[in-house]
This record gives C-alpha cells, sequence and structure tokens, in this order.
C-alpha cells in the first residue's frame, strides 16, 4: 500500500470531523410546528343573538426529524372583531385536540399523546348582543415568521407576525326584547272633561337608567306621543330631547287612545297604547254656569302638548247674575282673520253639531232675543243652540287698532 502523506491524513480528518458536525447538528434539530387554518370563503353565517362559542378548526402541521425535542412552534394570535372595530389582540392559552381521549399538559394545551399534528380547536367566546340591531362579526388570525420554544406567550420572544386573514364571519342577530322592557306610558285619569287637565308620564324599564337607553341599545331611534285618530304629535325622546312627563287638554269628546310609539329607521317598530275616556259634560265647553255665576270659574288659556304657538282660550264674567263666556283661538305664528274663523267654527260645530241659525236674517232676529251681552261693534254669523246653551259665531272690529278677529260667545239658553 501507498504511504499517506501528512496532507492525506489531514485531508480525511477534516471530512470526518466535518461529518461527524452535521451529524451531531442534525441530532438537535427541533421539531417544527405550523398552526394551518382555513381561510373562509363560504357565505357569512347567522349568529344568535345571545352569542355562541366558535371553534376555529386547524391543524398543528409539523416536520419530524431525529429527535423529538426541542420542539418549536411558529405562534399565532387571533382578534375577534365586531362592526368593522377590530378586537382585542390575544395569543392563545388553551387549544384542543378534536379527539375525545386528551390529556392536559400544564394546564395550557389538550393533545391526544403522540398526536402531534392531529386537527385541533381553538375555542373564541363572540358575546351576547345586546343591542337591538344585527351586527358583523369576523375571526382573523395572525402566524408568526419565527419559531419559539412555546405556542403560548412567553416573556423575552421575539415575533415577526403576519397578515390578518379572515377564517370567520357572520351576521349575529339583534336582541329582541320582551313588551315589558319596552317604553310605555301612563295617565293619571282614565276618563276627564274635554279640557281637563290630564298628566301623561313616561315609563322606562328597569334596566334602563333613562329614555336614551333605548337608543343606545338600537332598540329605537325615537319617541312620539299621539293620540289615535289625529295628526298632531309629540316628540319623547330624540336627538338630546327627552320628556318625562307632561300635561295635556283633549279637546275632543270620544273614547280615545293615547299612543307611544317608538320609531327606528323611520318605521314603528313598537306601541304602548293607553285608553281614556273623554266626555262632554259640561253646560258649554269646560263650564258650568253655575260656577261663573258663583265665582268659582276662571278663563284661562288651554296650551295643549304639541304645540304652545297655537291654542284655546277663555274669558268668563257675570253681571247681574248673568254669566257670559268668550271664546278664542289663538296663533302666534301663522294668525289668520279666515283661518280662525274656520278653526272656531269647525271645533264648535264638532261639538254640538251644526249652527242652528245661519241665515242672515235669521241671526239677526235671534240675536236680540238669545243674548244679553251683546255690543254693537258684534257682527254675529252662526248661531248653536243647546240643551243649556246659546251660542255664536262673531266678528268684532277694533278702530283704534285697526284690527278684527272671530271669537264664540255662550250664554245660558233662557226658555
Amino acid at each position: 500500500m501507498t504511504e499517506l502523506t501528512k496532507t492525506d491524513f489531514r485531508l480525511a480528518a477534516i471530512i470526518l470531523l466535518s461529518a461527524s458536525i452535521l451529524t451531531f447538528t442534525s441530532c438537535f434539530q427541533t421539531e417544527h410546528y405550523e398552526p394551518d387554518f382555513n381561510v373562509v370563503s363560504e357565505s357569512a353565517s347567522q349568529i344568535p343573538s345571545s352569542g355562541i362559542l366558535y371553534d376555529a378548526e386547524f391543524n398543528w402541521e409539523y416536520v419530524e426529524t431525529r429527535t423529538s425535542k426541542p420542539i418549536a412552534y411558529r405562534q399565532f394570535r387571533f382578534r375577534l372583531n365586531i362592526n368593522s372595530k377590530a378586537g382585542e389582540i390575544q395569543i392563545p392559552k388553551r387549544v384542543f385536540p378534536m379527539v375525545e381521549d386528551y390529556a392536559f399538559v400544564n394546564g395550557d394545551w389538550a393533545y391526544r399523546e403522540n398526536a402531534y399534528g392531529s386537527p385541533a380547536v381553538l375555542y373564541i367566546q363572540i358575546p351576547e348582543n345586546t343591542s337591538a340591531d344585527s351586527r358583523k362579526v369576523s375571526i382573523e388570525i395572525s402566524i408568526d415568521s419565527l419559531y419559539n420554544h412555546s405556542y403560548t406567550e412567553k416573556e423575552g420572544q421575539e415575533h415577526r407576525w403576519g397578515e390578518w386573514f379572515t377564517v370567520f364571519e357572520g351576521t349575529q342577530a339583534g336582541k329582541v326584547y320582551p313588551d315589558e322592557m319596552m317604553p310605555s306610558h301612563s295617565l293619571e285619569k282614565s276618563q276627564a272633561n274635554i279640557f281637563e287637565p290630564v298628566r301623561i308620564d313616561m315609563h322606562k324599564c328597569d334596566e334602563a337608567n333613562s329614555l336614551w337607553w333605548y337608543k343606545s341599545k338600537g332598540v329605537c331611534d325615537s319617541l312620539v306621543w299621539s293620540i289615535r285618530g289625529f295628526e298632531d304629535t309629540k316628540i319623547i325622546m330624540e336627538d338630546g330631547y327627552e320628556s318625562i312627563y307632561f300635561g295635556h287638554l283633549f279637546t275632543h269628546p270620544g273614547e280615545l287612545e293615547s299612543v307611544l310609539s317608538a320609531y327606528k329607521d323611520g318605521k314603528v317598530v313598537y306601541e304602548d297604547v293607553q285608553n281614556i275616556t273623554i266626555t262632554n259634560k259640561k253646560d258649554f265647553l269646560m263650564f258650568d254656569w253655575e260656577e261663573i255665576v258663583s265665582g268659582t270659574a276662571e278663563g284661562g288659556s288651554y296650551h295643549n302638548a304639541f304645540d304652545d304657538n297655537r291654542w284655546f282660550s277663555s274669558g268668563v264674567s257675570c253681571e247681574d247674575g248673568n254669566p257670559v263666556i268668550i271664546f278664542n283661538w289663538n296663533n302666534w305664528e301663522n294668525y289668520s282673520e279666515e283661518e280662525n274663523r274656520r278653526i272656531l267654527r269647525e271645533y264648535i260645530s264638532h261639538i254640538y253639531g251644526e249652527p242652528v241659525y245661519t241665515e242672515k236674517s235669521e241671526v239677526e232676529a235671534q240675536w236680540a232675543g238669545l243674548f244679553v251681552r251683546r255690543d254693537d261693534r258684534y257682527r254675529p254669523e252662526c248661531i248653536w243652540i243647546t240643551e243649556t246653551s246659546a251660542v255664536a259665531l262673531f266678528y268684532v272690529y277694533n278702530e283704534l287698532t285697526e284690527t278684527g278677529d272671530w271669537k264664540i260667545i255662550a250664554e245660558p239658553l233662557r226658555k
């Protein structure tokens, strides 16, 4: 055999050392585990308002090496987004395999022994939707491009997080509030005469600290009070305003419905209805003649809950035992003689029927016999006769102010 030179020995030693280093290094390679999630592709899911515990399925994909330790993971983080608002970023502390016979390791990760790489589940709680509005929900995952020796967050770890991708999205239904939790109202009395004040109170459920609670929970955008069959409405709650209670004068007799309506997106979503009986039992509107004669009755202004700029008013007097009532319509925003005339005539006709005398000759003939408190300035147009009263619509002109107005006069019916 040919003798080996020193150079050959050196070369052989280098080759052997290199092989030994490669073998030694391979024995201590880490076992890499990477989470593999399915990117959402199906249509959005429907989520109940009560919320669900969503299970995000994934695989711990791994590369098997000569040794099983140390194990290294590419960690992942997740966030729950509601109505496009990014949720809190979290790194999972517990991940469960999709098997029945599993064991816990340090109370963090449950897995089946010798089942690395099997399907696993990350449980994420989608909370209850306490709003009446539906909302969009999505779950996003971001995977670390670096490896760490635990799949949970530890002090001193470095990360290079990847982009967020969606693994779940859905629409969560709004909460359906029972009737007993909806806004309601009450009337202080179930029966009243026309022009008799009635207090109306708004009520909220026990969970609400104000009427605005209903707006904050998406139950409604506004609350509106009205009387069924009448056009006028009163805002109870809207745009920073709320009315807890108020007084109202009902001007039309009948079996009426007081309605509190909850509006949302311009539509009525709920109504609370209270019944009230409005009577017409006085001699004329809000007065009995005896009250005026005895001095216990007073005139005044009768503002309703709908509009402070339009109202009825009255004045009473009694001379020589002859009581008289003057009844007016007032409109500060849009005063018109013809409008006052129309409203007064239509209103008295609604209460007592059509006037008995409308022809000029008849009206002038009856005027002197029916009314004691006449004035030369008064120009009567029509006369009503009720069981207790004579009522007339008349025009009066004031030469000093050069203005005129229409009014109603009422006196006891002389039989």
